[in-house]
């Protein structure tokens, strides 16, 4: 590196002593004004590419980051799998407040909290891949057999309670109590 800097240098003031030698002989001789102007200008466009050389080559190592090889498909493509993993990763943190909610219901109505909680959902993706909508169609709960007192069925008003608040099929598996 240090090299490098010494090299530019050392060719900066050799451009600059062309230039003074080449204004010196215009500026001797009796040259016309338009050569005179010509020639610093020659000289300053010479020592502005000498002076901006390390630029160039700093550049010249990192073109993708001037000039990206850009693939729209790809691009596309990532952005579609990037939607559907956060589209999956939403629905299965919607479920898992689902089941939490049903848990707090069931442990609320009966006063046991559900062993298994099953949810099997539709969901359709929208045409611009953007959403997804999420339908369930069926709960199943694996719960033991609540205790009745004094002969009051819980299972029935549950089950009728969940089919209203979630609008699908629920199905209440009971393991009796041996």
């Amino acid at each position: 590196m240090l090299e490098a800097v010494k090299q530019w240098a050392f060719t900066l003031v050799i451009t600059a002593a062309a230039g003074g030698i080449a204004s010196f002989f215009t500026i001797s001789r009796e040259a016309s004004d338009g050569m005179k102007r010509y020639v610093k200008f020659a000289c300053a466009v010479i020592a502005l590419a000498v002076m901006i050389m390390p630029m160039r080559e700093m550049f010249r190592e990192t073109p993708e980051l001037f000039a990206p090889d850009f693939n729209a498909d790809a691009y596309y493509q990532d952005e579609i799998n990037n939607i559907n993993i956060i589209n999956e990763l939403t629905e299965a943190k919607t479920i898992e407040l689902i089941k939490m909610r049903i848990s707090d219901i069931v442990y609320e109505k009966t006063g046991i909290k559900p062993d298994e909680i099953r949810i099997y959902i539709e969901y359709t993706e929208n045409k611009d891949y953007y959403s997804i909508e999420i339908e369930i169609d069926k709960i199943e709960i694996v719960m033991r057999e609540p205790e009745i007192p004094g002969g009051v069925n819980y299972t029935e008003e549950l089950k009728l309670y969940l089919n209203r608040l979630f609008d699908c099929e629920t199905v209440l598996n009971i393991n009796l109590r041996g």
